[in-house]
């Protein structure tokens, strides 16, 4: 019942109390943020020449290829200094062979030899590769160098000639120096494969010749 007489008397007063205002929805709303689309940053564009032409990239791609590998060239050997032999050549003299007082020399075959700075080794020489010459027994042999030159010594053996390796071999006794010549007396009657082995002058070696002698009775 008060309060209806307090509102009454409010209603009567001309001084009437403003009316409350309330927050509109739009008000109470909290603002919508605008939408700002993303900023796109522009990729940098590489500088272009004046002609219109690319400039070529600073950086040098590395090739993908392997690298062949470096060879070291091995050193050539350097050539030995050249001798100065104290014989004319390589070369050793040839020798011939002949019966005392006959002038039909055979030629004989070498084998072994040192001469000089030079040397070769070669084996006993089977008689069915020499030179023949045919001798009666009990004859003297003469050996001498084609070329005039001395003999220094001499030694001679024989070995039958179907012993193609010397397997019994007979020294010749009895052989001398007859001016610059070597002579040599004929082995027994026999076929035979001779090597006389002949001493160059002044130290310069020493070859080995062979003939295939026949000694007829």
């Amino acid at each position: 019942m008060a309060t209806l007489v307090v509102l009454l008397l409010v209603g009567c007063s001309g001084n009437a109390l403003p009316p409350t205002s309330m927050p509109s929805a739009s008000s109470a709303a909290p603002p919508t943020p605008a939408v700002t689309s993303p900023v796109t940053t522009p990729t940098a564009s590489a500088p272009t020449a004046a002609n219109g032409a690319t400039p070529p990239s600073s950086a040098t791609p590395l090739s993908s290829t392997t690298p062949s590998p470096v060879t070291t060239p091995s050193p050539s050997p350097s050539p030995l200094p050249a001798t100065s032999p104290t014989i004319d050549s390589a070369e050793p003299p040839a020798a011939a062979m002949a019966v005392v007082g006959s002038p039909d020399e055979v030629p004989g075959r070498l084998s072994s030899y040192s001469y000089g700075t030079f040397a070769s080794d070669g084996p006993w020489l089977p008689a069915r590769i020499l030179n023949d010459i045919t001798v009666p027994v009990g004859a003297k042999l003469v050996v001498r160098f084609l070329n005039g030159t001395s003999i220094a010594d001499l030694s001679a053996r024989y070995a039958a000639a179907a012993d193609e390796q010397a397997l019994v071999v007979r020294g010749i006794d009895g052989g001398r120096l007859v001016a610059g010549a070597a002579e040599i007396a004929a082995p027994p009657v026999g076929d035979w494969a001779v090597e006389v082995q002949l001493d160059y002058p002044a130290g310069q070696g020493s070859g080995s010749y062979y003939w295939h002698v026949t000694v007829t009775p």
